[in-house]
């Protein structure tokens, strides 16, 4: 388990935001080489329609120390 310092966690949660519906985000991926790709899936899972805009965010490991 990595420690994350208190100046790198989010001021707000994920999916924080309004919605009237319910949705499931899974099949993280993460790929890395010369640049690094993250593909996951965002389902509705709810009873009204919605669209959501997910947000990844990444930190150097060697930045926490």
């Amino acid at each position: 388990m990595t420690r994350v310092p208190k100046s790198a966690i989010p001021l707000y949660t994920f999916d924080h935001g309004l919605t009237y519906t319910s949705l499931d985000y899974s099949d993280l991926e993460i790929s890395s080489g010369e640049t690094i790709t993250a593909t996951f899936t965002v389902t509705n899972i709810g009873d009204r329609d919605g669209a959501d805009v997910p947000q990844l965010y990444l930190i150097q490991a060697a930045a926490l120390w």
